[in-house]
């Protein structure tokens, strides 16, 4: 919970984060697998592996609406949001990574149009 009010805060008053953060939550979050018994990493893989799909195919989507190659770290996402959200995979099944994961881009859309208006 420390490392998450330290990621809110540093996110709203610099607008970046330190990369430490979630490796700290990642670390903690397969800690607490292992103390429940899960010692099947294979959650946190296939959340990975979902969220890589799903950013690959954001680039390749990018790149190809502008024509060439296009970096998202320096047009679109921070490294803190793409490590944000490596690192709380362990946390969730497959189903739940997947609603999270569409539901918080969502209310960032909304977010977007309410501050944007």
């Amino acid at each position: 919970m420390v490392s998450l009010l330290l990621i809110v805060i540093q996110d709203l008053k610099y607008r970046h984060i330190h990369v430490f953060l979630p490796l700290v939550i990642f670390v903690v979050a397969l800690c607490f697998l292992y103390i429940k018994g899960l010692r099947d990493y294979t959650i946190p893989i296939y959340n990975i592996g979902f969220f890589i799909l799903i950013f690959t195919v954001l680039i390749i989507y990018m790149s190809i609406k502008n024509k060439s190659y296009l970096n998202p770290f320096t047009h679109y996402f921070g490294l803190g949001d793409v490590l944000y959200f490596i690192a709380i995979t362990p946390f969730f099944a497959l189903h739940n990574y997947i609603l999270f994961f569409i539901f918080s881009m969502l209310f960032a859309i909304v977010l977007k149009l309410l501050f944007k208006s």
